[in-house]
């Protein structure tokens, strides 16, 4: 379950950084048919697979806010870099 939520977080730290909301849709039904289908051969019950499902997508859209926080201060700050005024002494 560890290993799931972190890899979950991980890619939602990389959807974060490149692209909009909207990808959160289609990422929320891999995670699902993904969770559901792991469970489901490791023969966990019911409970083990919704628990892993919900700290899934809670870790998917956690990774996404935080790739998502780091992309916006590294963009301002890259911003902000090249419009520095540059003197020369």
């Amino acid at each position: 379950m560890l290993a799931i939520s972190l890899f979950c977080a991980a890619v939602g730290v990389a959807l974060g950084t490149r692209f909009k909301i909207l990808v959160l849709g289609p990422a929320f039904v891999l995670a699902l048919l993904s969770t559901i289908s792991f469970g489901i051969a490791a023969r966990w019950g019911f409970r083990e697979v919704a628990a892993t499902l919900l700290i899934s997508l809670v870790a998917l859209q956690v990774g996404y806010l935080t790739g998502s926080l780091v992309s916006h201060f590294v963009f301002r700050f890259k911003r902000a870099i090249v419009w520095l005024p540059r003197y020369h002494l």
